[in-house]
């Protein structure tokens, strides 16, 4: 870039904004953090042709209520069982939407305790708190959106990919239950029988 041209770069704030900068001057302020997330996680709730084996998908049943993630723990038990015959474009989009929508459905059910957050955001919390642990991770798919409750970093978009790679040991509907403090580590969780598996 040649002397005197500005830079324009989108920079997310502490509070959840996007904003688009042209070198010192604000362009644009975009949607928060957690509005495009739900925009992402919506996604799931839509039939479309490109989501690897969207028949199986239950789209009445997904209302981003708890009961909800038993559903996508059946569409993604589905999905495990063929993920052989899928690209990773494909397992990409699966986990995003699942993971994206998971955790939605967490900050949904206690607003006031998660926010998300973006790689950068919890980079610096970490670093803040002496916790450098995201250096030991580095960024990748699963950590480019983190469920934040002012203590602990969730990684929502991590449990699909578990799930493909272990089954119903690592399912959302018990993941979501322990981030929201209502369930027992290394138990599995079905909402709808209301006690461990």
């Amino acid at each position: 870039m040649s002397k005197g041209n500005l830079l324009v770069q989108l920079v997310y704030t502490e509070e959840g904004e996007v904003r688009l900068l042209h070198g010192p001057y604000l362009i644009y302020t975009m949607v928060s953090i957690n509005e495009e997330v739900r925009c992402i996680g919506l996604l799931i709730t839509q039939e479309d042709s490109e989501m690897p084996f969207y028949k199986f998908i239950d789209y009445a049943e997904l209302d981003f209520s708890l009961e909800s993630l038993n559903h996508l723990d059946d569409y993604l038990d589905r999905v495990r069982k063929n993920k052989k015959k899928l690209n990773n474009n494909q397992l990409m989009k699966v986990i995003i939407r699942c993971g994206t929508y998971l955790g939605d459905v967490i900050r949904k059910t206690n607003p006031k305790k998660f926010k998300w957050i973006n790689y950068t955001q919890a980079y610096r919390i970490s670093n803040k708190n002496g916790k450098k642990f995201l250096d030991y991770l580095g960024k990748d798919l699963t950590n480019s959106f983190i469920l934040y409750d002012s203590k602990n970093f969730n990684f929502p978009l991590a449990k699909p990919l578990k799930f493909l790679e272990n089954g119903r040991e690592d399912s959302l509907i018990g993941f979501a239950m322990l981030c929201l403090g209502k369930a027992e580590k290394n138990k599995r969780y079905d909402i709808r029988k209301l006690k461990p598996v």
